[in-house]
């Protein structure tokens, strides 16, 4: 979102950062790769259902909603990334900062809840795919 930003912290930091150590010249690249592949889309996998379907009276609006479209792209940065909503879906940043006309409703945070449920699926990923890079690395 254009105003909206915050960061993911991992519980378990002293196992991921023990493992990092093990494989110094490796663990920069595996940890990109693997965020970028597949962290990315458990991260969107786990922030789309989070997205509301609008209605207008009650009804759910005759339109194509958010919640079953691409609506949400990725960029990649160095052990990161970033998602924010396609440009069709800019809108969702209004729901989700509690700005403009959604100004009177509490901020809906959806991009942050559904970074938040992914965060541990994410740090498995990452602690399997360091284990491989370390086997490999070692002749395990």
């Amino acid at each position: 979102m254009a105003a909206s930003s915050w960061r993911v912290e991992f519980g378990d930091i002293e196992a991921l950062e023990n493992k990092l150590k093990q494989i110094p010249g490796k663990s920069e690249q595996t940890l990109n790769k693997t965020l970028h592949s597949d962290g990315v889309n458990l991260a969107v996998e786990s922030i789309q259902p989070k997205i509301p379907v609008s209605t207008w009276k009650g009804r759910v609006r005759n339109k194509r909603h958010a919640k079953d479209q691409k609506s949400l792209t990725n960029s990649k940065l160095n052990l990161g990334f970033t998602i924010r909503p396609t440009p069709r879906f800019n809108y969702l940043k209004y729901p989700d900062l509690g700005i403009g006309t959604s100004k009177k409703n509490a901020p809906e945070k959806i991009l942050e809840h559904g970074l938040q449920t992914a965060t541990p699926k994410i740090a498995e990923r990452l602690n399997i795919e360091l284990d491989k890079v370390i086997n490999q690395t070692m002749g395990g």
